[in-house]
C-alpha cells in the first residue's frame, strides 16, 4: 500500500509540473508554487492522519495539493499591486508585467506584424492612421499566469482609440491566432507622442476588460485595462519621437514601473 500511495503521489507532482509548463510558468516559479502546495497538503492530511486509511489520506492529500495550487496561480493572477512610476521627465513605462520576446522596427512601408516567441508571423492590414508614414519601433511582451495581468498606460496623455476586436481564442502558437484571435487596441496620445498598445488574447484569456473610455485623459501608470490569464502586449513606440530603449530583448518589465524609454 505504501508503495502505492507514494506512486500516487509522486505521480501528482509531476502532473503539476506538466501543468505548468502547458501554461509556461517559469520552472523556478512552479518549483515554488508546487512545492508550498505540497507542504500543504502533507501538513494537513498529518493532523487527520490517524481517523483515516492510508488510501484516504494519499486521495485527500492530493486533493489539497491542487487547490492549494490553483489558488497560490490565481492569488499572483489577480493581485494588484501598487505600482509608482517613475519620477523623470517624459518617461515611457512598461504597460504591463512580462518577459519581452521580441523587439523590431517597422518601416513606414510595412503593416503591423504579430508575432509570438519569433517564430510565427502575421500581417495585420489595418495600418492605423496614428502610425501611418512613419517608422515604428515593436516591443512584444509575453505574459504568463504568474504574471500580473494589470495593463496601465505607459504615457500621460489622452486615450485617443480604445477598439475591441472580438475574435476566437486560438492557442498563441498558432499561425492564425494573431489575425482571428479577440484583441483590444489602445493609442494613447500626448502633444510629443503617440504609443500604441495591441492586448491579445490566447486560448485560455476569455475577456479584455478596459477600465477607461476612448478620449479620457489618463496618467502615467493609471489603470487602463486587464486581461484575463496567460497572453501577449505588444507596444508602438514612433521612431523618430523616442530616444534610446532602455530595454532589451529577454528583460523582465514591470508595469508602470519599468521605463523603456523617453520621449523627445
Amino acid at each position: 500500500m505504501i508503495y502505492e500511495v507514494t506512486l500516487l503521489l509522486i505521480f501528482s507532482i509531476i502532473s503539476l509540473f506538466l501543468l505548468c509548463l502547458k501554461w509556461a510558468i517559469p520552472i523556478n516559479k512552479a518549483a515554488i508554487i508546487i512545492f508550498i502546495s505540497s507542504i500543504i497538503s502533507f501538513c494537513v492530511t498529518v493532523i487527520f492522519l490517524r481517523v483515516l486509511t492510508l488510501a484516504e489520506a494519499a486521495i485527500i492529500c492530493i486533493f489539497i495539493q491542487f487547490a492549494v495550487f490553483f489558488t497560490i496561480v490565481l492569488f499572483l493572477f489577480y493581485r494588484d499591486p501598487v505600482r509608482t512610476p517613475p519620477d523623470i521627465e517624459n518617461s515611457v513605462v512598461s504597460p504591463t508585467d512580462g518577459k519581452i520576446i521580441y523587439i523590431k522596427t517597422i518601416n513606414k512601408e510595412e503593416n503591423i506584424i504579430l508575432s509570438k516567441k519569433g517564430t510565427v508571423e502575421i500581417h495585420d492590414q489595418t495600418k492605423l492612421d496614428f502610425f501611418s508614414g512613419i517608422d515604428l519601433i515593436q516591443i512584444g511582451v509575453s505574459l504568463v499566469f504568474t504574471d500580473v495581468h494589470i495593463n496601465r498606460s505607459p504615457i500621460c496623455g489622452i486615450i485617443k482609440l480604445s477598439r475591441h476586436m472580438s475574435g476566437k481564442f486560438l492557442s498563441l502558437r498558432k499561425k492564425e491566432s494573431f489575425a482571428e484571435n479577440e484583441k483590444h487596441i489602445f493609442i494613447i496620445s500626448n502633444c510629443h507622442i503617440n504609443v500604441g498598445l495591441i492586448l491579445i488574447a490566447s486560448r485560455l484569456v476569455r475577456r479584455i476588460v478596459t477600465y477607461i473610455n476612448q478620449e479620457e485623459n489618463v496618467e502615467i501608470g493609471q489603470k487602463i485595462g486587464m486581461i484575463k490569464f496567460g497572453s501577449q502586449v505588444d507596444i508602438f513606440l514612433p521612431t523618430e519621437s523616442i530616444n534610446i530603449l532602455n530595454v532589451k530583448c529577454g528583460d523582465y518589465l514591470y508595469g508602470g514601473e519599468t521605463i523603456i524609454t523617453t520621449y523627445k
